[in-house]
């Protein structure tokens, strides 16, 4: 069979079982964009591993910065966000943004985070949220 003949046998084959493309759900559906910023927190999408979010860098001159740099937490796994666990069936970014944009909750969030590796207890870091 052709490779044309392939792809055309599997396209019938979907079309039978219902299946169609654009039904399937898109990376961000099932993590939220690779990187985000918040509060001067820059976070990126890391998959070498079970997925992760990981706080990969920061806006010098922000206190946010100053702080995750005297904590050691930059290039640590996000772990939870205000005591609740972050995981990919919720979207691990958007768990982060949706946290920091939360106008309701209190001037400050707790991130726990953890070496990549998952060598060491969590570190609990409270940022400013705005």
């Amino acid at each position: 069979m052709s490779r044309g003949g392939a792809w055309a046998g599997l396209a019938l084959a979907l079309t039978i079982l219902g299946v169609r493309a654009d039904s399937a759900p898109t990376f961000e559906d099932l993590y939220g964009p690779p990187v985000g910023e918040a509060a001067g927190l820059m976070f990126q999408l890391e998959f070498d591993g079970p997925p992760a979010i990981v706080l990969g860098g920061c806006l010098d001159g922000v206190a946010n910065c100053a702080l995750a740099h005297a904590k050691s937490v930059v290039g640590m796994e996000v772990v939870a966000v205000d005591g609740v666990a972050v995981t990919p069936q919720a979207g691990l970014m958007r768990q982060i943004q949706r946290a920091f944009a939360d106008k309701a909750a209190s001037l400050t969030i707790a991130l726990a985070l953890r070496p990549r590796d998952g060598n060491g207890p969590p570190i609990v870091v409270e940022f400013a949220r705005r």
